[in-house]
């Protein structure tokens, strides 16, 4: 059964463990110029912070995403309302004026390309097993 709609969220998390030496090297580091250990832990806490803060903007990105979606489907089905109501007010006035045949054919494709809307399948989806 294929994806049908909305929005499918994947999120990567790359471990990268190098910007933080092992314990035996930030010893030799701090025997060598005390500060450094000092830079290394500082750069390190900036590179975390980055990747966290990249992260939350990705996320709110992806639900801005799926919200803008989700407006657009409901305006959609409202417009889609509003057509169909409208195209039976139509059927119903020629119907009155004394046109069946007219009124008839007019009511069909409206019901038809109604139905027809609402069960098509979306042109971008994949199959995925």
């Amino acid at each position: 059964m294929g994806h049908t709609g909305g929005a499918i969220v994947e999120q990567k998390t790359i471990v990268d463990d190098s910007m933080l030496p092992a314990a035996e090297e930030l010893a030799k580091l701090k025997d060598v110029k005390p500060e450094l250990v000092d830079w290394v832990m500082t750069r390190a806490e900036k590179e975390q912070d980055a990747r966290i803060d990249f992260n939350k903007k990705r996320v709110k990105l992806a639900n801005k995403e799926l919200n803008g979606t989700i407006w657009v489907n409901v305006a959609s089905l409202i417009f889609a309302f509003f057509i169909v109501v409208g195209g039976m007010a139509a059927t119903l006035w020629a119907l009155r004026e004394g046109m069946t045949v007219a009124g008839t054919i007019f009511a069909g494709t409206t019901l038809v390309g109604a139905a027809a809307l609402f069960t098509r399948i979306p042109k971008n989806t994949s199959k995925k097993n």
